[in-house]
């Protein structure tokens, strides 16, 4: 009677003649014994993230929503309504306020770390090679081209239909919005450039009013650093809505907070510029929401900047789209250096979210890492 094999000494055995085979070929090999690991294991490359988005001037964008023509509809049809006031390629406000040409740099502190190419047409922009990293925070600088930067796209929206952007001299740009790259690709980010047809002229000219004569150039130079600040009202879709926001007031630890406010430039106001940005005296609250920051010379200690909304919607007043106000304002603190800053905030919405739904099948919550936002 042939008895059952056992699987358990079958096994033995099969291992044994394996673990003799390994030993043997180790035996006869030329490789020294502890060396053979430092042809199998290498340090692999730091990772690395692409970073992109599009690069454009916002007092451009403003100007060219509030002097955007409303053309006549078809017999018997409704008039078209505007544009949004969005970030969206192929908005006419953004085709005429992006910054052909212009070079974005990704910074680490002052370092660059690496540099773009010219942005297209439509402003878009890319810089690979930055280091991968979930505690670094950089920010972009666009810099305008050494022949000049040259907005408004005329040969699409020409006169008379479309009133032309002022030819105006740009300034290196910083864009104060952290950018923590810790995935390998962060999209739509946004840089921004800074010219002298809006908000530094308009200091400029108060301040020279006002007894002490500046120019653009000098305000930058003689300065600690200028930040343009603007605030907007709720966004519809994450940061990408920049409807102008009355009624925010702002207060700063240090330097000198000047309101910005706009109006035609036919109007011709007293230190209006040629793009219809007029600055007002320090303690006032703009009508959009802007104000331009000069900082002492040799200032180093972080910012910091608080809003509050002093608009209040009458009880029974159906509230805008940004909700009931006042909004829950936003507020900034971080560390600005010499030249011109850009800083882009929204308020949020004071309305409670919806209640949630307890029958409503549980779902995770989307992938935003590609925003790499910090706030």
């Amino acid at each position: 009677m042939r008895l059952p094999r056992n699987p358990m000494r079958a096994s033995s055995v099969t291992t044994s003649l394996l673990l003799a085979a390994a030993l043997a070929g180790c035996a006869g090999s030329d490789v020294p014994p502890g060396t053979s690991s430092d042809t199998v294991y290498v340090d692999l490359p730091q990772r690395q993230t692409t970073v992109s988005g599009i690069v454009y001037d916002p007092e451009v964008f403003f100007f060219s929503s509030k002097t955007f023509p409303s053309f006549p509809p078809p017999e018997g049809e409704e008039p078209f309504p505007p544009p949004p006031d969005a970030l969206f390629d192929g908005t006419p406000y953004l085709t005429r306020a992006a910054a052909l040409g212009a070079k974005v740099s990704v910074l680490d502190g002052d370092t660059v770390v690496s540099s773009s190419d010219p942005a297209a047409f439509n402003g878009s922009w890319q810089v690979t090679g930055v280091p991968t990293s979930d505690t670094i925070e950089y920010q972009v600088r666009a810099e305008p081209p050494a022949e000049g930067l040259v907005l408004g796209a005329p040969d699409i929206f020409s006169e008379p239909d479309y009133l032309p952007v002022p030819v105006a001299k740009y300034y290196p740009t910083t864009t104060l919005r952290p950018i923590v790259a810790s995935t390998t690709s962060c999209q739509t980010q946004v840089a921004t450039v800074a010219g002298e047809a809006g908000a530094l002229g308009a200091v400029a000219n108060l301040r020279t009013r006002s007894g002490t004569p500046t120019t653009p150039s000098s305000l930058v130079s003689g300065s600690g650093g200028v930040v343009l600040v603007w605030t907007y009202a709720p966004s519809m879709v994450l940061y990408f809505f920049t409807s102008p926001a009355d009624g925010i007031a702002a207060e700063t630890n240090q330097g000198t907070l000047y309101p910005i406010d706009w109006d035609l430039p036919s109007k011709q106001l007293p230190g209006q510029t040629a793009m219809g940005f007029v600055a007002k005296n320090p303690g006032g609250i703009s009508s959009m929401g802007y104000y331009a920051l000069v900082l002492p010379k040799g200032s180093t200690e972080p910012v910091s900047l608080t809003f509050t909304d002093t608009v209040t919607t009458p009880e029974g007043e159906e509230p805008g789209p940004g909700g009931p106000r006042p909004w829950l304002a936003p507020s900034f603190t971080g560390r600005v250096g010499p030249g011109v800053s850009v800083l882009r905030l929204h308020n949020e919405s004071s309305m409670p979210p919806p209640p949630e739904d307890p029958y409503a099948e549980p779902t995770p919550p989307p992938d935003m890492s590609w925003l790499c936002m910090k706030w």
